[in-house]
């Protein structure tokens, strides 16, 4: 919204890259039937389209930085389970946390 814009870290034409690694992390999701907790791993260490990639690492694109991540969550809600990476989703150990 116009009230919240200001809030943004970025420039607004920068936005572009949420969308590409929306479009990509949903192109890995179509090639499997049925998405399990390491399927969904993989999608958040992906490194397509490099450094605006689904995983992302403190890089440089333009003279700006790109940003990187600092967790990966993946919820199995049924099960109770969920998995925390505490960093890029590559790099990172993913602990498993029993909820009930």
């Amino acid at each position: 919204t116009q009230r919240l814009k200001p809030l943004e870290r970025r420039d607004w034409n920068q936005r572009g890259n949420s969308i590409a690694r929306l479009w990509r992390a949903t192109r890995l999701l179509r090639f499997s039937n049925r998405p399990d907790v390491n399927i969904l791993k993989e999608v958040l260490s992906d490194h397509t389209n490099g450094p605006i990639s689904i995983c992302r690492h403190d890089a440089v694109q333009n003279g700006e930085g790109c940003g990187q991540t600092i967790c990966g969550v993946v919820l199995e809600p049924q099960e109770g389970r969920a998995w925390f990476a505490r960093g890029p989703c590559c790099e990172y150990d993913w602990g498993e946390y029993r909820l009930f």
